[in-house]
């Protein structure tokens, strides 16, 4: 989702110094969200179930578990200015905005300072999946818009008739929250996914100046000033499409706020980066909550088909690149003598041979999603 709001992600954040100063140069983050959502197929990650699946604004499934007794601490600004950081923050805050301290102080020329008063951001509301999926789509362009309303579905639905029609609804297909299984009951399913690798799960978000809304840049009577003959451009328009007269820039630049890091909290912040539980890329809710408990539930799994779950715990070798025979990064899986192991058995019919093995909290985080 990050990826959708500000063209950013873990591997981009963490980058070191030099990288990061070549990748803003020549591949910057508005090219970077231009590029993902001009990819009709990038829309199929958007985050599925809402609220129910993945947390609101003080709970998430996959908080850590010792949170459950604990108060929820958040960063406060106090009177002065200062900053006073909390140790606990949850999940189902997908993008948590820092405060702006009302007063700060500057430097002047002549080596005195002063105190000026910064901009109100107390209007800033850190979002859920549900709001911050509602506002990215408020600030695209229309005809991302259509493609996704056209194309994908991102709910929950628990209603058994609505499941059954839902079968011949296309835009329902890629959510296993809307659409069943087939019905067959002789049927086997294995999910095999790796755990113990840190994974992106939500973000600390600052903001900057404003600009453009992208969601204005296709308006109803496009038209193009001053053609450029040399454009290497192909259509029948190569120049500038102007912008109405009363399109000002009434948006807030928003980024991953990369100089946040606090090793201490809980969950562990880094580079702005919440960090979560995940096999380095997928987060461990997306892994295996419909396996251990979602595909249990008749109405996602009318026929009862069996469902064993296989979660590899990430063991890699230090000396090799790829991680060796043990690893259980994201891709890297692919790799490990486990899976090709479980993957023999199954092709050569002795699947039942393949035994539940759990090694994360997921069965716990999974009762905690508001499945009814």
């Amino acid at each position: 989702m990050a990826a959708f709001l500000s063209g950013e992600m873990k591997d981009t954040v963490q980058m070191n110094p030099a990288g990061s100063y070549v990748l803003e140069r020549f591949f910057s983050r508005a090219e970077r969200r231009k590029l993902f959502l001009s990819w009709a197929g990038s829309a199929s990650m958007w985050i599925k179930g809402g609220n129910a699946i993945w947390g609101n604004s003080t709970f998430a499934p996959d908080d850590p578990l010792d949170q459950d007794d604990a108060e929820t601490k958040v960063m406060e600004v106090d009177t002065n200015g200062s900053h006073l950081w909390r140790s606990r923050h949850t999940h189902g805050e997908l993008f948590s905005f820092r405060p702006v301290p009302p007063v700060v102080q500057v430097q002047k020329e002549d080596g005195n300072s002063t105190h000026v008063l910064k901009e109100d951001d107390n209007g800033v509301k850190n979002m859920t999946s549900e709001t911050a999926g509602q506002w990215i789509l408020e600030h695209t362009p229309s005809s991302f818009q259509k493609m996704l309303a056209t194309n994908y579905s991102f709910g929950i639905e628990r209603d058994d008739e609505v499941l059954k029609r839902n079968d011949r609804e296309h835009t329902k297909w890629t959510n296993p929250l809307e659409v069943r299984l087939p019905n067959a009951p002789s049927m086997k399913m294995f999910c095999v996914y790796g755990h113990g690798k840190e994974t992106e799960r939500s973000y600390w978000y600052t903001r900057g100046d404003y600009e453009y809304d992208e969601s204005a840049a296709d308006g109803q009577t496009p038209h193009c000033t001053d053609p450029d003959p040399g454009s290497n451009q192909t259509g029948p328009c190569s120049g500038v499409t102007p912008r109405a007269p009363l399109d000002m820039p009434l948006m807030r630049k928003s980024w991953i706020d990369a100089e946040y890091t606090d090793e201490g909290a809980d969950p562990k912040i880094r580079n702005g980066v919440k960090m979560g539980e995940g096999d380095g890329t997928v987060s461990l809710i997306s892994l295996g909550a419909m396996c251990v408990e979602g595909w249990k539930r008749r109405h996602w799994n009318p026929a009862q088909i069996n469902v064993t779950v296989v979660e590899l715990p990430h063991r890699p070798i230090l000396s090799m690149p790829r991680g060796g025979a043990n690893t259980s990064d994201h891709v890297d899986i692919l790799g490990s003598t486990a899976v090709n192991e479980i993957i023999l058995k199954i092709a050569t019919g002795v699947g039942h041979e393949v035994q539940e093995s759990l090694v994360s909290d997921i069965r716990t985080y999974a009762t905690r999603i508001q499945w009814d």
